[in-house]
């Protein structure tokens, strides 16, 4: 992590959290990360996620807000915000799967 200021730790359990499930649905899709993701702050309300795959590097950007009500407890609305980042991240992964092959024209 390059965060120099200091964080809550909702948001530092948090921006694990996040790192985790980059990891988790990385290898459920067969994808290996090249190095540790890094983060950083993009500003007060944003944080940027740098993932290195198969050589390619993408930034997932994340709001504040949304990483630290991830680590709300059990709980319903914490639930659907994990949901939420998953869904994204699912989808920031698979921006690193090669293309599939097609068929026709």
């Amino acid at each position: 992590m390059k965060i120099h200021a200091p964080l809550s730790r909702q948001t530092e359990n948090g921006l694990r959290w996040v790192t985790a499930q980059v990891r988790t649905i990385a290898d459920e899709v067969g994808l290996a990360l090249d190095c540790e993701p890094e983060w950083d702050r993009e500003d007060q309300l944003k944080f940027k996620l740098a993932v290195t795959i198969g050589g390619q590097s993408k930034i997932l950007k994340l709001w504040v807000p949304n990483i630290d009500d991830s680590q709300g407890g059990d709980n319903p609305a914490t639930r659907e915000v994990q949901q939420k980042l998953r869904n994204q991240i699912r989808e920031f992964v698979q921006l690193f799967a090669p293309p599939k092959g097609r068929v026709g024209f």
